[in-house]
């Protein structure tokens, strides 16, 4: 994407960058205190390479990113996608983890939408299974931390 014709204007804005659908052809600088609505996602599947949760959370985490958290119908169906999309089938990591009595994303946040699929429930005290997986169906489960899978970076 490229800057509009007369942009950036340099009319006193500081150095802040807005685009959207209103007619314009391109970039605007506007002031930088100026209030909008955003939407920012980059998933990326790890198809190299299937590590541990932890070592998948770790290689994330080397890369300035996270294991995916999933908090709404829309994150749910772009996870979908990107996996669907990397071919690299059978379940893959994401930011769920069960820690003490419940579970949470690894950002720390509860969850806000859930996808389990239907003999998983997540609701249960696992055992062993305390790692959330996205499975080739596109459902929540939970799975053995030290499984090895592919993985989704966000």
């Amino acid at each position: 994407m490229t800057w509009d014709q007369n942009e950036p204007s340099g009319n006193q804005y500081r150095p802040a960058v807005a685009c959207w659908d209103c007619g314009w052809d391109g970039l605007h600088d506007v002031w930088h205190s100026a209030l909008f609505p955003f939407f920012c996602v980059r998933l990326e599947v790890a198809a190299e390479r299937r590590l541990s949760w932890e070592r998948a959370l770790e290689h994330c985490e080397r890369q300035d990113s996270a294991l995916a958290s999933i908090s709404s119908q829309t994150e749910q169906l772009l996870a979908e996608t990107e996996v669907q999309q990397s071919g690299v089938g059978g379940p893959v990591w994401i930011g769920l983890r069960f820690l003490v009595d419940r579970w949470l994303w690894v950002d720390g946040s509860e969850l806000r939408f859930v996808a389990w699929a239907g003999i998983e429930r997540g609701d249960r005290c696992p055992v062993l299974k305390r790692c959330g997986a996205l499975s080739e169906q596109g459902l929540w489960e939970n799975r053995d931390c030290a499984e090895e899978h592919h993985f989704i970076c966000n």
